[in-house]
């Protein structure tokens, strides 16, 4: 097995807070360790882009650690953070470990076709659908 198949992230979704006149919204996922050994401090570094003027740029950059400090073989835990802009895309650029180091992914989301497509731009490794979900 090797280091990216060590961490596996799923379900990656923005979350609006429709209880909040301010219209925040979150990035939400899982992680799940599928190595033999724990992990430690697990970082999600990510990318936020908008449309500009036809083109794609980075507004926000950032990293968030998991819920589960130490997360054991087999075991799930979610991340959340609070974005301060709404993306057009939203890249996972790496997963950052003690254990593993970090872990290039490279996947873009988009929750329409047609930003899916501008995915095809940053040339990530994979294109997923970006849910949105409202509590």
């Amino acid at each position: 097995m090797n280091s990216q198949e060590t961490l596996n992230i799923e379900n990656v979704k923005i979350i609006r807070k429709i209880s909040d006149k301010s219209g925040r919204f979150s990035i939400f996922g899982t992680i799940t360790n599928n190595g033999n050994n724990s992990q430690k401090y697990i970082e999600v570094v990510y990318k936020i882009y908008q449309k500009r003027e036809g083109k794609l740029e980075v507004i926000e950059s950032n990293k968030t650690f998991v819920e589960n400090l130490f997360l054991q073989s087999g075991e799930t835990t979610t991340f959340v953070r609070e974005l301060h802009h709404y993306p057009t895309v939203l890249m996972i650029s790496s997963l950052d470990s003690v254990e593993s180091g970090l872990i290039p992914l490279d996947i873009c989301y988009g929750d329409s076709v047609e930003e899916r497509e501008l995915c095809q731009h940053l040339n990530p490794r994979l294109i997923k659908e970006l849910q949105e979900v409202y509590k």
